[in-house]
């Protein structure tokens, strides 16, 4: 077995602070929710417009999807920010594909 170690990941200028995934299957989407904390002059957060593809990527762990919405929350050091990604299978849900 190898040792890894990780050191905390930036997404959108920010420090990551938690991060979780939940796995659909067949018309229900995947999500990635992640919590940043933005932290000037060190990092500022530079969140995309709703609906942009993104990726976050961490270690062996990649998720890649739709930025679907954010909520930013006063904290005692700042602000953090709850982040939402979602894959893009709901957006695809009922659409036909003609491959030949």
């Amino acid at each position: 077995m190898v040792a890894t170690t990780f050191s905390t990941p930036l997404f959108f200028g920010a420090r990551v602070v938690n991060a979780s995934a939940s796995l659909g299957w067949g018309g229900d989407s995947s999500t990635c929710q992640l919590t940043l904390v933005d932290d000037p002059p060190n990092y500022v957060i530079q969140l995309p417009e709703v609906g942009t593809a993104v990726a976050f990527q961490w270690g062996d762990f990649y998720f890649g999807g739709v930025f679907q919405r954010y909520t930013r929350k006063r904290s005692t050091g700042g602000f953090t920010y709850d982040v939402i990604i979602e894959s893009p299978s709901k957006l695809l849900d009922g659409i036909q594909i003609i491959l030949e």
